[in-house]
């Protein structure tokens, strides 16, 4: 919705998720200059989770060869599936869908599944971190949605407009980049993947890993 009005031909959208792709589904065309889909070659075929360290590294490259123009970066953490240091899976609970689902069906308790979901976020913040040195001007740190952990009797982040959906971090910054993106070596192998970019799982099944669908 954010995106459906307004020229975006300016800005690069580096993301480990597969929504921002559907945005020709969406508004019949990508309103992006382009979109570097992480995931397409950096999601763990088994959970769907994309390393943070990953997304930093294509996002630095990505900023380095675009330097003219805006940048969303865009992590997957703390979005399940939740794989930090308290690790929590689906697949440790019987039945469908996420962990949230679990917690639903009171399989998993509201605090063990905080935990995971805070670890998740810890997993992420040292990469924002490292990104912001190579980023410049106005920076915002901001979330697409927060969850639900049975607050209004809800759980993950349904279509409801509730506060712990909608309530998200607004963190502003004016700087100066540290170091010049292209004077960082991300490494011959991440160009490669980037270059090649061969999908090695459907949209389809990325988002149903998400709990999506």
């Amino acid at each position: 919705e954010n995106f459906s009005e307004g020229d975006w031909s300016d800005t690069v959208y580096v993301s480990a998720s597969g929504w921002p792709g559907a945005a020709e589904t969406w508004f019949g065309e990508n309103p992006f200059h382009t979109v570097e889909e992480v995931w397409e070659y950096g999601a763990d075929p088994e959970t769907g989770a994309v390393p943070p360290a990953l997304v930093r590294e294509v996002a630095t490259s990505v900023v380095a060869d675009h330097p003219e123009k805006r940048a969303v970066v865009h992590f997957q953490q703390p979005h399940n599936p939740l794989i930090g240091e308290k690790p929590l899976s689906r697949d440790q609970f019987d039945g469908d869908g996420s962990v949230y689902h679990a917690l639903r069906r009171g399989q998993a308790s509201r605090q063990e599944v905080w935990e995971a979901y805070v670890s998740n976020l810890e997993l992420v913040l040292p990469e924002v971190e490292e990104l912001l040195q190579v980023l410049d001007g106005q920076v915002v740190i901001t979330a697409d949605h927060g969850e639900c952990f049975g607050e209004f009797n809800l759980f993950e982040h349904p279509g409801a407009l509730v506060p712990p959906i909608v309530e998200v971090p607004w963190h502003v910054i004016e700087k100066s980049r540290d170091i010049d993106p292209a004077d960082v070596d991300v490494g011959d192998s991440v160009r490669e993947r980037i270059e090649s970019a061969d999908a090695e799982q459907s949209r389809e099944e990325h988002l149903r890993q998400l709990g999506y669908l």
